[in-house]
């Protein structure tokens, strides 16, 4: 039996209604989790009442402040993650979700990964001591041109070089699927570092049942290979329609 479950992203299921609003709505669903992006703009003392109110985990959130790639935005990026980490320990969240950055003018890829990974072993300490779980994320660069970090072998290539438990992995499906396809072998061999998955329909990042990524099937393989966490929904509905009715049973 599958015991993963669905975690919707308020920033793309809800776009652009309040988190107020958005909780209640995740909650008369019967969803038990939820996440979002950036957090610095947010009411904190109105997400912690509420989350606390409708008995919400928050699975995970985006660190904020300096840049991976740039190792002259480390520093910034370390006083951004101990902040986001004070936020998380006020919410009851254990994971925090960092993006690279994108690739450094006149500097080799090569040379690129090297940089993220340095910045990524000094944040080691930090998230030991905090209890906290970093996760990086490859995204397609046809949605964010220049990122740094996009396929399955530098993801693992990262977290084989820093080799710190406390480094995990943001499996975004939908990013993936664009970005060089061959999921589920790619998704066995990573599953040991993976912390999250996120998901969208294929290629207008709608509802799962709209696109090309048969999802039953795949959440189906994931559970066989003993993933137990969540799968984030992070996709844009239209017409009204939050699609959850379409959701594969997990």
């Amino acid at each position: 039996m599958m015991s993963m479950q669905y975690s919707v992203c308020l920033d793309a299921v809800y776009n652009g209604i309040p988190d107020e609003k958005a909780l209640e709505d995740v909650s008369r669903a019967g969803f038990q989790a939820v996440e979002f992006w950036g957090w610095s703009g947010r009411n904190l003392d109105l997400l912690e009442t509420e989350l606390r109110r409708h008995q919400l985990r928050l699975t995970c959130f985006c660190t904020e402040g300096g840049c991976l790639s740039d190792r002259e935005a480390h520093s910034d990026y370390l006083e951004g993650l101990k902040r986001s980490i004070e936020v998380a320990h006020r919410l009851g969240c254990t994971r925090l979700i960092t993006q690279t950055g994108l690739e450094q003018p006149s500097v080799s890829h090569e040379e690129t990964l090297k940089v993220i990974a340095e910045g990524l072993w000094k944040t080691v300490p930090v998230l030991q001591d905090a209890d906290i779980h970093l996760m990086v994320e490859p995204i397609c660069r046809q949605d964010i041109a220049g990122y740094s970090l996009v396929t399955s072998r530098d993801a693992k290539w990262l977290l084989d070089e820093v080799d710190a438990p406390q480094i995990r992995l943001l499996y975004d499906i939908y990013h993936q699927q664009i970005s060089e396809g061959n999921l589920l072998s790619n998704i066995q061999t990573l599953l040991p570092r993976i912390d999250h998955f996120h998901a969208a329909g294929i290629r207008n990042r709608g509802c799962l049942h709209d696109g090309e990524v048969n999802y039953p099937y795949l959440f189906r393989e994931i559970a066989r290979l003993g993933y137990e966490g969540a799968v984030g929904l992070e996709y844009f509905p239209g017409n009204g329609d939050k699609g959850f009715s379409s959701l594969p049973a997990l």
